[in-house]
């Protein structure tokens, strides 16, 4: 059962509400089980969404937050934004028009850039998860 909130016009909510609004897949098993577009285009589900992804962030420190194509990059954008961080984009191989130093991201076949230096510490927003693996500096 999720909880209930009071949001800042004294409404009651339920937590994380906005999930039960994204749209279920209607393109088949190759797809993500729903479609969080319903959320980005509703403004205070989108802003929700990112205030229970930067207190959920807490106590991860990051450089920069990478976003994995198309939903990562309107997640990722927003997520680097509220976490005064830069946005790191990650584009299917290929896709780049710059030469760029590669690296694969499991077996999704995606290229990006290479993070270093300025750059040590990476949160991969994609559109099912938010992950912040552990990288050296």
């Amino acid at each position: 059962m999720m909880a209930i909130t009071k949001s800042n016009n004294r409404q009651t909510k339920k937590d994380r509400w906005y999930l039960d609004i994204m749209s279920p897949n209607t393109k088949g098993e190759k797809f993500a089980w729903l479609d969080p577009t319903s959320i980005f285009i509703n403004g205070e589900a989108f802003h929700d969404l990112l205030d229970d992804l930067v207190s959920d962030l807490v106590n991860v420190k990051c450089d920069v937050v990478a976003g994995l194509d198309a939903m990562g990059f309107v997640l990722g954008t927003a997520l680097a934004t509220r976490l005064n961080v830069g946005f790191l984009p990650i584009r299917k191989a290929g896709k780049l028009c710059v030469v760029y130093d590669g690296c694969r991201h499991g077996r999704s076949g995606f290229d990006g850039y290479r993070c270093n230096g300025a750059a040590a510490r990476v949160c991969i927003a994609s559109a099912g998860r938010i992950t912040a693996p552990p990288c050296g500096g």
